[in-house]
């Protein structure tokens, strides 16, 4: 039988003459200090590996003042758990009710999913039409034409390995892959949930299962750098740490979602669950999936959590693709999430100026609630296909609007208060986060906000522009919509142009998210523009920025809505990892039988 591979820590991960480490440094700490410890490369993001380090590095390391986490660079590696090779027919596209949601589609190919994971099949007759292909790289030319930082990187890259050939020897990948988006109505072997996407192949495991957390970062990295809008992690391991956690927060800041399988253990994630199926908690961007067999029960050896694990999917005796170029049978919520993330794809497709969290409320509010998850699940309920593409409006976060005192007319203008912003740096570079505050004295609360900017950049499809008031609350300005700068665009929930139209010099728009989610804001305090440049290659500079608004006579602020996003320091949310966990043994589930949808 073909063996279905769910993710777990299987040792410390050890050089020949020692261990590997990853090392944070703190803002302005030199890395040549990292050199006393053994061999060091560069990760990203103020992250660093060393190989060799002696036993003792780690707690020389976690003294030192200037180094702000370290942690083991630890070994994942593949547990095996039986399937059916007997499965014949894919039972769970009737069970999501795939075919009553094709009629309203079956993708556009237009939302990129990285399937980080053992690499996929390039060659295979049911995949090759729906990889993702870079399209600013020159094939066979050993130039990186589009100066992202990897040679070659056609349909994605391979960290196991360093190169750019994700060609997966293992076949986990592939098996992902085929159920995100196998092509559709082709006449050829199984057909994925997106009949039309962009599967980005990127391997950090081994033909053996094996890879690093490393491997796993820089894999979320290049994802989310490249241009992906849905993460899947079809892997995971006992205790996280801040390295990962950090990738989590990059993610988030780009309105990436990240789909992670909720682990193969039987148990209760919200008391021994894994990484990096858990950072659904402190993540709003990421989610956890438990599986179901066709019985609509959920097998015993998946995890499961009612705080934890958002929803379940299929994830017993799945038929898909495998390398070589044929169709098998895996089990386990390796299985389960890519239902989930080709599910999100087409919902993306569909409405491609939804945000991540408009297309999570959705996904929230049209499971198939059953009985046997009540309890188990946050939604008590399984992926329904046909009810997440139906044609109710987008859920969004609720907004609360202040008492008010009644008015015949509106404030008038002179009574606008505004603030000029204090820039922390003029320039708008890769990968950063460009920030202007504006210390705001008046007394009440605020209504009528606008932001107006003056600054340039090339492309403008590479930035996040968002708006933070005092008490945390946060609206997304303008999120990676094409264009080439910000001339005097003032963002105000009155104007009549939508971010869908060019943004022309001197012109007001509607922002991404609406400004009066933060009505009734304090308005004392200091308030926060970000700039966060998501892609590599393009610069640009922030002139002047200026907030602006209609204080309330009234000192009560609204309710802060329920959805609100926190953003905490990493270093004081995560502690470093410590301990290992050990291998499960395979469990088998078995196919109870036919199932019917209500």
């Amino acid at each position: 039988m073909q063996p279905s591979l769910a993710f777990t820590i299987l040792e410390d991960r050890l050089t020949p003459d020692g261990r590997s480490l990853l090392v944070s440094l703190q803002p302005n700490a030199a890395a040549e200090l990292l050199s006393a410890y053994g061999r060091v490369e560069a990760i990203g993001y103020g992250t660093y590996k060393i190989d060799g380090a002696s036993e003792t590095a780690i707690d020389e390391l976690r003294s030192r003042a200037d180094v702000e986490s370290v942690g083991i660079d630890r070994t994942l590696s593949a547990a095996v758990s039986a399937n059916d090779p007997q499965a014949k027919s894919q039972w769970a596209l009737d069970a999501v009710g795939a075919p009553a949601a094709w009629n309203a589609s079956t993708g556009t190919g237009q939302t990129i999913v990285a399937v980080i994971d053992t690499g996929i099949d390039l060659n295979h007759a049911d995949l090759k039409a729906n990889l993702w292909r870079n399209p600013g790289e020159i094939a066979g030319n050993s130039q990186d034409d589009d100066g992202n930082g990897y040679v070659d990187d056609i349909h994605g890259y391979d960290f196991a390995n360093g190169d750019a050939n994700p060609q997966d020897g293992a076949g986990h990948g592939t098996h992902v892959a085929g159920t995100v988006g196998a092509a559709g109505n082709n006449g050829k072997g199984t057909t994925g949930i997106a009949w039309k996407t962009r599967l980005m192949a990127l391997q950090f495991m081994d033909a053996n299962g094996n890879g690093t957390t490393s491997g796993a970062i820089r894999a979320m990295d290049y994802a989310v750098k490249n241009g992906a809008k849905i993460i899947n992690n079809s892997w995971g391991a006992a205790g996280g740490d801040p390295f990962l956690a950090a990738a989590f927060e990059r993610a988030r800041a780009a309105g990436v979602i990240v789909v992670n399988a909720a682990g193969n253990d039987g148990e209760n994630a919200d008391v021994d669950g894994q990484y990096p199926a858990n950072y659904a908690r402190p993540f709003d961007n990421a989610i956890a999936v438990a599986a179901t067999d066709a019985s609509g029960k959920m097998p015993g050896w998946s995890n499961y959590g009612s705080s934890t694990v958002l929803l379940a999917a299929p994830g017993s005796s799945i038929l898909s693709t495998v390398i070589g170029g044929g169709t098998g049978t895996k089990s386990g919520t390796s299985m389960a999430a890519p239902h989930v993330s080709g599910a999100l794809a087409l919902l993306w497709d569909k409405n491609p100026s939804w945000t991540y969290q408009q297309v999570l409320t959705k996904l929230k509010s049209s499971v198939d609630v059953l009985p046997s998850l009540k309890g188990k699940v946050a939604t008590g309920g399984e992926l329904d296909l046909a009810k997440l593409l139906d044609a109710t409006s987008p859920p969004v976060p609720p907004v609360v609007t202040p008492a008010v005192p009644p008015a015949t007319t509106p404030p008038a203008a002179k009574n606008r208060q505004a603030v000029a912003g204090k820039l922390s740096s003029s320039t708008i570079r890769d990968h950063v986060t460009s920030k202007v505050t504006f210390a705001v004295s008046a007394t009440g609360t605020a209504n009528a906000i606008q932001i107006e900017l003056d600054a340039t950049h090339g492309r403008s499809s590479d930035l996040q522009i968002r708006l933070t008031a005092p008490d945390g609350r946060r609206v997304v300005l303008f999120n990676r919509r094409s264009g080439a700068g910000f001339a005097n665009i003032r963002f105000d929930d009155a104007a009549t142009k939508s971010l869908s139209i060019p943004l022309a010099a001197n012109s007001s728009v509607k922002p991404e998210q609406s400004l009066s989610t933060l009505s009734g804001a304090k308005l004392a305090g200091t308030w926060t523009l970000e700039i966060f440049d998501v892609v590599k290659g393009t610069a640009g500079s922030i002139r002047s920025a200026k907030l602006s608004f209609v204080p309330s006579v009234s000192s009560k602020a609204a309710e802060v809505p329920q959805d609100r996003v926190y953003f905490f320091p990493l270093t004081d949310r995560y502690a470093t990892f410590a301990g290992t966990s050990e291998l499960h043994p395979a469990r088998e589930d078995r196919l109870v039988g036919p199932r019917q949808r209500n």
